[in-house]
């Protein structure tokens, strides 16, 4: 996350621009990435979701901060690449003179995304994705309903005015995460089995 393709490809740059203050410089950016990784590293313990900062700020209800960071995300990544792309052609540039750099870095990265794009079987598969916009947690069984999964809590995470209760729905499934306000009464107990229901008005389906 902190130390990535810069260190190879632009120390040189970084160097000739700022001279021998590129220690200065070495040590103001540390400090920021020290403070990002830590506050990272403290909500991913905390909230362990996939996303990063888009789950983070959706589950403070900063859904507009949320999508900001998504697509911080996105633009960072197409950046990224072409960084990586530029930086195998810069250094296979001293072993091939007069090599195409551009050409090439583009090149190299319509083949990786290429082969990614063909190797996601497991997304190629999915006719339909389903997703709950509110999930309703039963402590007992709410009777004959067949949208009403059990779950057993597998842990209890506290954030602040409410709960986050982690649910395993299935060996090889992903957790299902709850909101659970404070005040609605007893929360259930790691270990103890609940009910999902998930209602069809609060449902969307992707295809």
């Amino acid at each position: 996350m902190i130390i990535g393709t810069g260190i190879f490809a632009a120390s040189g740059a970084a160097t000739a621009a700022a001279g021998s203050g590129i220690l200065i410089a070495i040590v103001l950016g540390g400090t920021v990435a020290l403070a990002t990784g830590i506050s990272a590293a403290q909500l991913g313990v905390n909230f362990p979701e996939e996303g990063g900062a888009f789950s983070w700020a959706r589950a403070f209800d900063h859904d507009t901060t949320g999508f900001i960071a998504g697509c911080g995300y996105l633009g960072k990544a197409l950046v990224s690449m072409s960084v990586v792309g530029l930086a195998l052609t810069t250094y296979l540039a001293q072993a091939i003179p007069g090599l195409p750099q551009h050409i090439v870095a583009a090149v190299c990265v319509l083949v990786i995304t290429g082969l990614n794009v063909n190797g996601a079987e497991v997304g190629a598969r999915v006719v339909a994705g389903i997703r709950p916009e509110r999930i309703v947690l039963h402590l007992q069984a709410p009777g004959e309903r067949g949208n009403v999964l059990l779950a057993r809590v597998s842990g209890v995470i506290y954030f602040g005015d409410h709960l986050r209760l982690l649910c395993s729905v299935g060996e090889g499934q992903a957790e299902a995460t709850v909101k659970l306000p404070l005040s609605g009464g007893p929360a259930p107990q790691a270990g103890q089995d609940v009910w999902l229901e998930f209602p069809p008005e609060l449902t969307r389906i992707y295809r």
